[in-house]
């Protein structure tokens, strides 16, 4: 029953209705993280970019906006080109963010061709 109240939109539904920034950023994180581990790469970059683009000043829209990135680029529907511009948009973001050292490695190995 509970993977049903997921998978029909029902808790999207229940969290645009509900959207105390107290809490609400904090489940749609964990419900993506949830969706990562089980490798629903669609469905977990759709939590994760709600949190920054719903609530951007909440203390998971860093984490969450870089892993959406890291969804885009796990899914390989991306070319490299359009993940520098992504990865860029993130630094652009979050100047000062957790991930700054790993995305701007990523955004020069995916110039340069080295991974």
């Amino acid at each position: 029953m509970h993977g049903y109240v997921i998978q029909n939109g029902s808790l999207l539904k229940f969290l645009d209705e509900h959207h105390d920034p107290r809490y609400v950023p904090a489940v749609e994180y964990v419900v993506g993280e949830g969706y990562y581990v089980f490798g629903d790469l669609q469905n977990s970059a759709t939590y994760f970019i709600r949190v920054p683009e719903r609530y951007p000043s909440s203390s998971y829209a860093d984490d969450s906006y870089f892993d959406y990135l890291q969804c885009l680029d796990d899914s390989g529907a991306i070319s490299r080109m359009d993940l520098v511009n992504y990865y860029a948009k993130y630094i652009e973001r979050f100047p000062n963010g957790n991930h700054v050292t790993v995305v701007q490695n990523r955004m020069d190995a995916y110039r340069t061709g080295a991974r």
